[in-house]
């Protein structure tokens, strides 16, 4: 059997599209495949965003999606379903958590949010404790707020940093 990758880039998000819906439809119980999909993603679809939802997104959250992250949305914004795994607590007691495979941009407000504020964060927080200071800033104050401030002042220039899944991300 012979794999043509689509050379087209709509054309290779369909085939991507196609090729994990037609996995994800074999059940993972009656297989006879070596390599089945997990059972949470059993019969799992792709959704797709509008153009009209894609700029809707754009203006409540204040990014801009680059051309290729929106042919991307149309087609694999997200699936139907999120991702389940197991996690055991402190006392040792297990748990099945649920989190995005990829953002719903119409429904992970709370992870989005976390997320987009989550580079800010982790750098604010190595500025504070001194692990961080560029030399463009000029000479390091000796108070948290002067250091807070110049780097907000400097954080409010960089592009935004659009979450994908998790830690990983495009720029705005």
């Amino acid at each position: 059997m012979s794999l043509k990758i689509p050379q087209d880039y709509t054309e290779f998000l369909y085939w991507i599209k196609e090729r994990t819906e037609s996995f994800w439809s074999k059940n993972p119980e009656t297989s006879e495949d070596d390599f089945v999909c997990e059972e949470w993603a059993y019969e799992a679809k792709w959704v797709g965003l509008t153009e009209q939802e894609i700029d809707e997104i754009e203006i409540k959250y204040g990014i801009k999606f680059t051309k290729f992250h929106r042919e991307f949305l149309k087609i694999l914004h997200t699936i139907d379903r999120k991702r389940k795994y197991e996690g055991w607590d402190e006392e040792g007691n297990s748990f099945i958590r649920e989190t995005p495979f990829f953002y719903n941009w119409l429904e992970d407000e709370i992870e989005i949010n976390n997320y987009l504020n989550w580079p800010k964060k982790c750098l604010l927080d190595d500025v504070l404790s001194d692990h961080i200071w560029l030399k463009s800033w000029g000479e390091k104050p000796n108070s948290k707020e002067e250091k807070e401030s110049i780097f907000n002042n400097w954080i409010k220039k960089a592009p935004k940093l659009v979450p994908i899944s998790r830690h990983r991300f495009v720029i705005s």
